[in-house]
């Protein structure tokens, strides 16, 4: 897993957004085992292997109501010293009606609607957004 102490975190936000995709896709991450041929995934350097790291997968329709209560506890638990980091990624469904700030989806023609939330200690975050060509963006 990333550590970002010592990684420059807006030149690397390409990596580490490509880095919650993989663990999202239970590609293995570890630094080192890329295989040009399967996958020419690297891991965010510096990274460090960890054992209490948690991938938590939930599926159906979940309220934003429920993702921003997750979101505060994931950033009490981080400034408490608990965790060193915590991100999410909430996806939406691809042929949804809604999409953005209640507004009409543009799922004719791709249907991106995600985005990953990074909280650190200091209360800052990270925050990337996937939006639809003809999405209106929050």
């Amino acid at each position: 897993m990333p550590t970002f102490c010592d990684l420059d975190i807006l030149e690397n936000a390409e990596k580490i957004l490509e880095w919650f995709g993989a663990v999202a896709c239970d590609i293995d991450v570890q630094q080192g085992t890329s295989d040009g041929y399967v996958s020419t995934f690297e891991a965010p350097d510096p990274a460090a292997i960890s054992t209490h790291f948690s991938h938590v997968r939930w599926q159906g329709l979940i309220t934003p109501h429920c993702i921003s209560v997750l979101i505060d506890k994931l950033r009490l638990l981080v400034k408490a010293g608990g965790l060193p980091w915590a991100g999410i990624t909430v996806h939406g469904f691809a042929d949804s009606p809604i999409s953005w700030a209640r507004n009409e989806h543009g799922y004719q023609t791709a249907g991106e609607n995600f985005y990953t939330y990074i909280i650190f200690p200091d209360d800052s975050y990270l925050l990337f957004m996937a939006v639809g060509s003809q999405d209106v963006c929050p």
